[in-house]
């Protein structure tokens, strides 16, 4: 029996709460990105040498970056696009 109680452990309401707060990348930059990641690994399949590693790594990036829908650089910059406030101050999907 664990020593500490966790009243909002197991509500699916709040992790799904979690996860959506966690997201900071827009739809549309979420498209953007799998596509642009695409097109970078198939040109890094296609090089050789110094430049195939820098651009598979950064095609797989973009393609988590979409996946996910969260940028650690725009967490380290305080940059939060994914939901904006509607007039009556309630937040909205973007």
């Amino acid at each position: 029996m664990s020593l500490t109680y966790h009243p909002f452990e197991n509500i699916p309401a709040i992790e799904a709460l979690h996860g959506s707060l966690r997201k900071n990348v827009p739809d549309f930059e979420r498209a953007v990105s799998v596509l642009s990641g695409i097109g970078i690994l198939k040109a890094g399949f296609r090089k050789h040498g110094f430049v195939k590693m820098p651009l598979l790594l950064m095609g797989a990036a973009l393609i988590a970056r979409a996946w996910t829908g969260h940028c650690p650089i725009y967490e380290d910059i305080e940059v939060q696009n994914r939901l904006k406030g509607n007039d009556d101050g309630s937040p909205s999907a973007v």
